[in-house]
């Protein structure tokens, strides 16, 4: 995972970088070029190409003009945008500055119509230095920003958001990509400012770890290497080595949330997945689930206590157990649930009504023997906890680590900017995900992918950051391929075991 750190730590990295021998401008030349590539990314190649860049007068303006030197060194149109004033410019800015203009770059003042027969737009006005709120030129080109159709690309930080709680200004901009220098600021990932962020990515500007390391992190970022705890396989082994994921779902109201968390269990890599379900559904499983063991219980419609012999009986058979999509809210299932988490020693994911089952018995929770998965939306979070997570960046992560010490657990709190809380304190928050993913199945997915990891052996928070990452991310590569309108929940399943190729025990060619 991935460090964040407050915008003041990441200043002082960077001045402790430059007083350690390494010259500001080659770190402003690192962010340019994390810039221009992605540029070259969205827009296919920059030859021929358009690009405004609106630059302040501080060093994220400096970072705006290297990255117009950049542009016009490969064959595109760049057009420099001064919003702020010349006359304050910061040495390492006026030095980007006068080497563009030296390249006969454009250089212009602001004025309404700029971004006419544009293809990107740029916002370097103001990264992390942002306080008080947009005026003047400034604000006329964020609304123009905000306006604009094509491409837009934020440097560090869009301007009008304060970098460290995700607070912002009425006119912020809004960006459909930012690229942040050295290390995630904190407002890239906490809302209500991450939602105008859009994809962030992340650039090594040179920051040596030695300085990094002597800086305490605010709070983790889920990334890639989330999945690193996946091991390489060893091709000697076999399907009991990859655990056996125990799903406990379904009922005759709901029968889809069984299937699509067995089979995110089945394609996230688990070695065997029992799906145990009411025997109302049962024949439906058994056609839909061919890689997976659809287990007829005693129960009908929904599953009571006549299930829960079967169900420990199953339970001395796995590895890991996922309990409660699609069960429904029975005073009799909630009953068996109860007595499940009271019983069984495996590590648990609790999801939809397996966490509406034990509101009112939170202290089951903190008594297992293993540390359960919680995997909320607000509305559970609130059955369970007592109150809905606050709507402030901050005290959401807040209320999900309180959540998480005193239930014992691992927290999930789903959301733009999924939280996950630990009981021992640590803290992380996923970046991936996109609307498309709200819809019917998608958090079923989610819990198959936690228990498929937690049955492979990964421990509680670390499976669950993973699952997160993971179901996030093959979401954006649906949305990339399909669009948000038509993504479903069995798209994201299709999506999974091709984000998990990076994880082949050989390379295959």
């Amino acid at each position: 995972m991935t460090n964040v750190y407050s915008s003041a730590d990441v200043r002082d990295m960077d001045r402790a970088a430059i007083e350690s021998g390494i010259p500001g401008l080659e770190l402003m030349d690192a962010a340019a070029r994390a810039l221009y590539d992605t540029l070259c990314q969205a827009l296919n190649g920059i030859s021929g190409r358009r690009i405004v860049i609106f630059c302040g007068a501080g060093n994220n303006g400096g970072d705006g003009f290297a990255l117009a030197s950049l542009i016009l060194a490969g064959g595109g149109e760049a057009i420099a945008i001064m919003v702020g004033d010349r006359s304050k410019m910061t040495a390492d800015c006026s030095a980007m500055y006068a080497r563009f203009v030296e390249s006969d770059g454009d250089v212009r003042d602001f004025y309404p119509d700029c971004l006419k027969n544009t293809d990107a737009v740029v916002d370097a006005m103001y990264g992390t230095g942002f306080r008080g709120k947009l005026t003047g030129d400034c604000a006329e080109a964020a609304a123009l920003i905000n306006r604009f159709s094509g491409f837009r690309l934020a440097a560090d930080l869009p301007s009008g958001i304060y970098s460290d709680y995700g607070g912002m200004c009425e006119n912020a901009v809004t960006v459909d990509a930012t690229v942040t220098f050295s290390f995630p600021k904190p407002s890239c990932l906490l809302l209500p400012a991450a939602a105008n962020c859009g994809r962030l990515i992340v650039a090594d500007i040179g920051i040596p770890q030695e300085i990094s390391k002597r800086y305490t992190p605010s709070f983790s970022m889920c990334d890639e290497h989330c999945l690193d705890i996946l091991p390489k396989r060893d091709r000697r082994t076999h399907k009991g080595d990859f655990g056996h994921a125990l799903i406990i779902a379904g009922s005759a109201r709901y029968t889809g949330a069984a299937y699509l968390a067995a089979q995110s269990a089945v394609v996230s890599g688990a070695g065997k997945v029992t799906a145990a379900v009411p025997a109302a559904i049962h024949s439906t499983m058994a056609v839909k689930l061919t890689e997976a063991m659809a287990y007829c219980l005693p129960d009908n419609q929904h599953l009571g206590k006549a299930s829960l012999y079967d169900i420990l009986a199953l339970c001395s058979a796995a590895t890991a157990v996922l309990v409660g999509p699609g069960l429904g809210r029975e005073e009799a299932t909630a009953a068996l649930i109860q007595d499940i988490a009271s019983m069984i020693t495996l590590p648990v994911v609790f999801d939809a009504d397996g966490i509406n089952a034990l509101a009112g018995h939170i202290d089951i929770l903190s008594h297992m023997q293993q540390t359960p998965v919680l995997t909320p939306h607000d509305g559970e979070f609130a059955r369970l906890f007592g109150a809905m997570p606050p709507d402030g960046a901050r005290a959401r992560m807040l209320a999900a680590s309180d959540a998480a010490r005193q239930s014992g657990s691992v927290v999930l709190l789903k959301g733009h900017r999924t939280i996950i809380a630990s009981p021992d304190g640590r803290c992380a928050v996923n970046p991936t995900g996109n609307p498309g993913m709200a819809s019917g199945g998608s958090g079923d997915v989610l819990a198959g992918l936690v228990v498929s990891f937690a049955a492979q052996g990964i421990p509680p928070f670390e499976a669950a950051c993973a699952a997160a990452w993971l179901h996030g991310a093959a979401g954006d590569d649906c949305a990339r391929d399909k669009g948000e309108y038509g993504m479903t929940a069995s798209d994201i399943l299709r999506a999974v075991p091709l984000r998990l190729r990076s994880r082949n025990s050989i390379f295959y060619f």
